[in-house]
């Protein structure tokens, strides 16, 4: 027992515990992984290869970052702000904030707010469910569409961002990874809908 131990093998023994202790409450304060860290992929393949519509217009994504931002609580739970942001040929930036309880893995992620920025727009649009109050997401599917797999677990360091990640169908490869990252969450515009009467995708609500 600790009593029988002596005074300084009792106090390391404390010691330990408590960084233990801390430890474990920062992990499950932060679902996702550490606030800051940023991986920024860069799209493997050839632009030219894409269809013709697409290098015309040089509307293929080629660059992909992913941010983890920070926690904060939603009707008594920790969820944490997630960044993806792209970046077209053409130089058109797009961004996406999601404030998520876990990565995508075994079971899918309780989103609680959805907001998507595009470039002509003077504030991003949050998209809200009229009835629940939470977010309102793509119909098609965010995490089939609109995830870059491969990313998912908890990001605890660095080396948490895969290699390589697909998205939107295509691979990516890693390059500059951060720890000092900052995500800013917008004051977004707020879009609240019915999915019941909606019989298409949400890309449709637009500014116009």
């Amino acid at each position: 027992m600790i009593r029988s131990l002596p005074l300084h093998v009792r106090d390391i023994t404390s010691f330990l515990f408590l960084i233990m202790v801390f430890l474990v409450s920062a992990a499950g304060a932060a679902p996702l992984g550490v606030p800051g860290l940023s991986a920024t992929y860069r799209f493997k393949g050839d632009p030219q290869q894409r269809p013709q519509y697409e290098r015309k217009n040089r509307l293929t994504v080629v660059e992909l970052s992913t941010t983890l931002g920070s926690v904060t609580d939603f009707r008594g739970q920790p969820h944490q702000w997630f960044e993806i942001e792209f970046v077209k040929l053409n130089g058109q930036q797009f961004r996406l904030w999601l404030l998520l309880d876990r990565l995508p893995g075994e079971q899918p992620p309780n989103v609680a707010r959805y907001v998507w920025s595009e470039p002509h727009w003077d504030r991003p649009l949050e998209y809200v469910h009229l009835k629940k109050g939470t977010a309102l997401l793509p119909m098609m599917g965010l995490f089939s569409r609109g995830w870059p797999h491969g990313i998912k677990g908890v990001i605890d360091d660095e080396a948490g961002f895969p290699e390589q990640v697909r998205y939107l169908g295509y691979l990516f490869d890693r390059g500059a990874v951060r720890t000092d990252a900052n995500v800013k969450i917008p004051d977004p515009k707020v879009l609240s809908l019915n999915p019941d009467f909606i019989l298409f995708t949400i890309d449709a609500f637009r500014y116009h």
